[in-house]
């Protein structure tokens, strides 16, 4: 069989980012399997144009990689996010989240992404 040691050959950086959407899945109550693949697949395109979105300030999580957990609930969820509601939110990792800024993210991961929103590549999540 497998030993753990084995499987434990995991880039720390991956695994911060995992845990990073986790907590961003688990604050807007996402349920589909692909969301947080998919939120990880967008916000790495992301990266390109912005290389702090794994950064957040602080404890917090950036603007930028809210929005790609957002956009991939949307696209997955059957229950998506109410952006409103978001917006307004006045506590939590969304007390500094903008529509604005999320409108501008979610057109550019649709580009960066050629328009096709759904994960190519799976990766193994922790």
């Amino acid at each position: 069989g497998k030993t753990p040691s084995k499987k434990a050959k995991v880039d720390p950086k991956l695994a911060r980012r995992m845990k990073a959407i986790d907590k961003v899945c688990h604050e807007l109550v996402v349920t589909h399997p692909l969301t947080p693949h998919a939120a990880l697949t967008y916000a790495t395109h992301m990266l390109e144009l912005d290389e702090t979105i794994f950064d957040g300030p602080g404890k917090a999580e950036s603007q930028g990689l809210l929005d790609c957990v957002v956009l991939a609930a949307k696209t997955f969820e059957c229950d998506i996010p109410d952006l409103n509601d978001l917006d307004e939110k006045e506590v939590g990792m969304f007390k500094d989240w903008t529509m604005d800024d999320y409108v501008d993210t979610e057109t550019t991961v649709w580009m960066l992404m050629d328009f096709c929103l759904l994960p190519r590549r799976l990766v193994h999540w922790l």
